[in-house]
C-alpha cells in the first residue's frame, strides 16, 4: 500500500515540477533572477510531500526546506492516532485516556480538534473526527487485505453499529484555558485523518510566509496542495488533478486544491471495492463518485470538506459548494463524467 501511495505521489511531484516552469520576466520588464528549487520530504503523513519555491539563493531555500521538513515531521507525530513517541503528547495519547482523564495537549491539537468540530457542524456530521471507533474497524480490515488478500473480509454490520454508538462529537470536551482534551466516552476514539495533513500544511505555509518567502507551493501527496503568491513574471501556479483524465491544469494563487477519492486506499472482496471513505449512516464506503476535488483558501478546511461532500448526494454537495463564494468543486462520477460547480472551470488553464 505504501509503495503505491509513494509512486502516485512521485508522479504528481514530477508533474508539479514541470508545471511550475522556469523563471520568467518580472512584471516591470526586468529579468527576475530568482531560481526554482524543489525538495521532497519522505515518511510523513504516509505520502511524499514536495516543496517548490522561487528563491534568491541556496541559503534562502535551505531555510524553507528545513522549516518544512521539521514541521511536517513534528505534526506527523503530534497528529498520529496509531503510534506513541517518547516525549510527545499526541492524538493517540488522547485516545488512550478516553473515559480516564483530560490530557494536556499542545495548542495545535486543540486548534485541530476545534476545526474538526466546526466542520462537523457545517456539514451535518458528514465528516466526523469522533468517528474513530468505526473507522478503526475498517482500518483493521484493510490491513488484513493488504497483507493477505486471500483473507480479505467485510466488517460485520452489527459490530459497526455497536461502534457507531460511541461517535458523539459532543463527548469531545475541550478546555482551552487548561489546554486539555477529554473524551467523555471510554469507547470513543478520534480519527483526524480527514483533516490532519491539510491542517499541518496550513501551519507550515504560515510559518514559511512569516519567515519572508511568499512564492512557493506545497503538495502533500496528490490530495492536499497549497500555492502561495505568484511565480516570477506574475503567473499563477499550475497543478494537475490526478482524477482528471483530460489532463487539465488548475491555475491557483493563495488557494488550496484538495481531493477525496477512492483511487488509493481500498481493497476488494468478491469483486467489490471497499475504500476508506465511510458514510455516517450506512457505515459502509460511499459509492457515488470516483473523487471530489475542491478549490478553497485553507488546505485543512478543504481536506475535511472534500471528505464530507464525497459523502453527500450530488445535489446536496453542489448546493453546499455553490452557497459559498470561496469554494469551487469538481465531482468525477464512477463512469468518469466530470461535474463542475459554479466558478470551478474559471481555474482551468486554457490549452
Amino acid at each position: 500500500m505504501k509503495k503505491t501511495v509513494y509512486t502516485k505521489a512521485l508522479s504528481v511531484l514530477l508533474a508539479l515540477s514541470l508545471a511550475a516552469g522556469l523563471c520568467a520576466c518580472a512584471p516591470s520588464g526586468g529579468k527576475d533572477e530568482r531560481k526554482k528549487y524543489t525538495h521532497g520530504i519522505w515518511d510523513t503523513f504516509d505520502t511524499v510531500i514536495s516543496v517548490i519555491a522561487y528563491c534568491d539563493d541556496d541559503e534562502e531555500f535551505a531555510k524553507i526546506k528545513t522549516t518544512a521538513e521539521e514541521m511536517f515531521k513534528k505534526y506527523h507525530k503530534m497528529f498520529d492516532i496509531y503510534n506513541s513517541y517518547e516525549g510527545v503528547v499526541n492524538i493517540k495519547t488522547v485516545n488512550d485516556n478516553a473515559g480516564v482523564a483530560p490530557v494536556e495537549v499542545p495548542e495545535e491539537i486543540i486548534d485541530l480538534i476545534e476545526s474538526g468540530k466546526k466542520l462537523y457542524e457545517e456539514t451535518d456530521g458528514n465528516v466526523n473526527i469522533a468517528f474513530g471507533s468505526v473507522l478503526k474497524i475498517w482500518h483493521a480490515a484493510r490491513e488484513v487485505a493488504e497483507h493477505d488478500p486471500g483473507r480479505a473480509y467485510v466488517p460485520d454490520i452489527e459490530q459497526l453499529r455497536a461502534a457507531a454508538k460511541h461517535c458523539d462529537i459532543n463527548d469531545v470536551v475541550i478546555d482551552r484555558e487548561a489546554s486539555t482534551v477529554y473524551l467523555a466516552d471510554p469507547e470513543m476514539s478520534l480519527d483526524v485523518g480527514a483533516i490532519a495533513k491539510g491542517f499541518a500544511t496550513d501551519l507550515v505555509v504560515e510559518k514559511i510566509k512569516s519567515e519572508g518567502n511568499g512564492c512557493f507551493l506545497i503538495t502533500a501527496g496528490s490530495s492536499s496542495i497549497k500555492a502561495v503568491g505568484l511565480k516570477p513574471g506574475g503567473s499563477s501556479w499550475t497543478s494537475a488533478v490526478e482524477t482528471d483524465d483530460e489532463g487539465n491544469l488548475i491555475e491557483i494563487s493563495d488557494h488550496s486544491i484538495t481531493t477525496s477519492g477512492i483511487y488509493q486506499r481500498y481493497y476488494e472482496v468478491d469483486g467489490v471495492m471497499y475504500h476508506h471513505i465511510i458514510n455516517k449512516d450506512s457505515l459502509m464506503p460511499e459509492h457515488n463518485y470516483q473523487s471530489v476535488t475542491l478549490i478553497t483558501d485553507d488546505c485543512g478546511y478543504g481536506d475535511g470538506l472534500a471528505t464530507a461532500i464525497f459523502n453527500m448526494p450530488l445535489d446536496e454537495g453542489m448546493a453546499f459548494v455553490n452557497a459559498h463564494n470561496d469554494i469551487y468543486g469538481m465531482w468525477v462520477t464512477l463512469d468518469g463524467e466530470k461535474i463542475y460547480s459554479e466558478g470551478y472551470e474559471d481555474f482551468i488553464k486554457a490549452k
